[in-house]
């Protein structure tokens, strides 16, 4: 009679011992599979990292010309800010940028019982991450309204980002006087550049480049092309650079950005863990290979000496 509660309470006390472990499964044969796995795959975006996209450094050519270098410009370290364009002039057109072509919107942050409790740009996190900055380079979170609302700036036509274009295109203004903004893969958007006829500042732009992978940064190019009468479509059409009815070529290079999404917290002990039991882990990831290797660096899934 008295084995039934016994067997219960024996069960009960080693499923709480197992929960503290963080090894309680429903089916045991989770257990099984879990103890036949060689190569673990994982994602990096939110998963390995925390998905939390900032800003933190802002590249422009010194004084408009690539091949004299390129001017990291870094957020203040008392303030934590990037200093504002109207005092820097040099972000002035690389903000305006990210401002003008950035697929973020303002949205009402509501808390747990629907109250309004404020807002906040919503959208892709490295939209928003660009816009956060820019807007406050560009004067405060009311920026990016009063620019739109400008004649010049007013948007006539947009190519959403997309994996095969890897960029994003915007144009503004009126049929007499446009300005397209292309921002998005760096290899990508040189193409569209004059710098990218000029091998010094090719060699300039790819040495920031470098810098900045080394600190897992992710990097993003920004350029852009003023339209004149004749150039600017009645109706602008296109989702690439083949069928535009627009010119896509000639483009002034505006800078950088460098993006920068922490790892998670015990992430570099759990490979650790993982490899220590004789499981590869691998990180699977559409960021380029130099940005990929750092962060893969920082949580132990390569070696720091590994080059």
């Amino acid at each position: 009679e008295g084995l039934l509660p016994t067997v219960t309470i024996s069960l009960m006390i080693a499923g709480e011992q197992m929960l503290k472990r963080e090894v309680l499964v429903r089916k045991i044969d989770a257990i099984e599979t879990l103890g036949c796995v060689t190569v673990f795959c994982s994602d990096k975006t939110g998963t390995l990292t925390k998905g939390e996209m900032c800003l933190q450094d802002i590249v422009v050519p010194r004084n408009g010309n690539p091949a004299s270098g390129m001017d990291v410009v870094c957020r203040e370290e008392k303030s934590g800010e990037f200093p504002k364009a109207a005092v820097q002039k040099a972000l002035e057109d690389i903000t305006l940028g990210g401002v003008l072509n950035n697929a973020s919107s303002r949205k009402e942050v509501l808390d747990k019982d629907g109250n309004v409790t404020g807002m906040a740009w919503s959208g892709s996190p490295t939209e928003v991450a660009i816009m956060n900055a820019c807007a406050d380079c560009q004067g405060g979170v009311d920026a990016p309204a009063e620019l739109k609302a400008r004649p010049e700036n007013r948007k006539l036509f947009e190519i959403p980002f997309n994996s095969e274009n890897k960029w994003m295109l915007t144009m503004h203004g009126n049929q007499q006087k446009a300005t397209l903004y292309l921002k998005g893969a760096p290899d990508r958007v040189m193409k569209f550049c004059t710098v990218n006829n000029d091998p010094a500042g090719k060699e300039q732009i790819e040495k920031a480049m470098g810098g900045l992978m080394t600190q897992a940064r992710r990097v993003l190019a920004i350029a852009k092309k003023e339209l004149g009468p004749g150039e600017i479509p009645a109706k602008p059409e296109g989702t690439s650079q083949a069928d535009c009815n627009f010119p896509l070529q000639g483009f002034q290079f505006l800078g950088l950005y460098g993006i920068e999404d922490p790892p998670k917290d015990k992430v570099d002990t759990a490979v650790l863990k993982a490899q220590a039991a004789g499981v590869k882990v691998v990180m699977v990831t559409g960021d380029h290979p130099e940005t990929a290797r750092a962060i893969a660096k920082r949580i132990n899934i390569l070696p720091q000496e590994n080059e």
